[in-house]
């Protein structure tokens, strides 16, 4: 006897279709006439549009399929069986999705103090080179008056650097250095008078400053103890921070002063 099958594509939770291929059968014509395949009971048979697409057809026979999910019995609740409320879809994948949690970083810091290293070399370097080859009158030049020179700057990132190295190894500065340190605060963060003059500024001490403030760090990095990177210590702005949170500043400060050092450097009244 000659069957004929008429498919349509299954819709997902969305309504959306599938692949053309992911289908499923929704009635047999035959010559006796319509047999329905999903429910061969007499109330489907009697029911011609049960499975059209109009008013009481196809659609409402999708949204009780979505509307009924399988429940564990810690999720039922009396009286809304199968609809989207607390227990349904959505708490459920609510629940999912709680359970997906970051990485974790072990004992606080970073796993390798080589990174550390790695940063404050890359932005070390650039700011030095973009100092380097400056005369007098560049290294003071100002964009407005309330900005630092590049000069002052150099000092400055010179000076973090010895505040935070002076104080993770427990160490008292003096003289030429300690005039260095004042310069991580001093006329950059706060409103007292820069340690330098600007007569002062010439490209030698600028060089002397950021060679002081290399060899500071190379003290105590690429191989930092651990001792060290849990130790507490005042930053240039305030706050008490480990020694983890030094050696991430460091890498930081040089690179943020390096981009406003090129911008002044490309200002159209920058000193020739």
């Amino acid at each position: 006897m000659l069957e004929i099958e008429i498919r349509r594509p299954r819709a997902n939770r969305r309504g959306n279709h599938k692949r053309p291929s992911d289908v499923e059968v929704v009635r047999k014509a035959t010559p006796e006439g319509l047999q329905h395949e999903r429910d061969p009971g007499a109330e489907a048979r009697d029911q011609p549009n049960l499975f059209s697409s109009q008013p009481g057809g196809l659609k409402v026979q999708r949204r009780e399929r979505l509307e009924k999910p399988e429940r564990r019995g810690d999720e039922k609740d009396e009286g809304n069986e199968g609809k989207a409320v607390p227990g349904g879809y959505r708490q459920r994948t609510h629940r999912r999705l709680k359970t997906i949690s970051t990485p974790r970083v072990q004992h606080g810091y970073l796993p390798d103090v080589s990174d550390f290293a790695t940063t404050w070399t890359l932005s070390r370097s650039r700011f030095d080179d973009v100092v380097a080859g400056l005369t007098a009158a560049q290294l003071n030049w100002k964009i407005h008056p309330h900005a630092l020179s590049i000069g002052q700057m150099a000092v400055h990132v010179a000076g973090v650097e010895v505040s935070f190295v002076s104080q993770l190894l427990g160490r008292t500065v003096e003289g030429f250095a300690d005039r260095v340190r004042l310069a991580s605060t001093d006329g950059a963060v706060n409103d007292k008078p820069f340690p330098f003059e600007d007569s002062e500024l010439t490209p030698e001490l600028v060089a002397e400053a950021l060679a002081l403030g290399r060899s500071l760090v190379l003290e105590v990095l690429p191989e930092a103890r651990e001792e060290l990177r849990v130790k507490e210590l005042v930053s240039a702005l305030g706050p008490v921070i480990t020694g983890d949170g030094a050696f991430a500043r460091l890498g930081f400060h040089p690179g943020y002063h390096h981009g406003q050092a090129y911008l002044i450097r490309k200002s159209p009244d920058f000193p020739a």
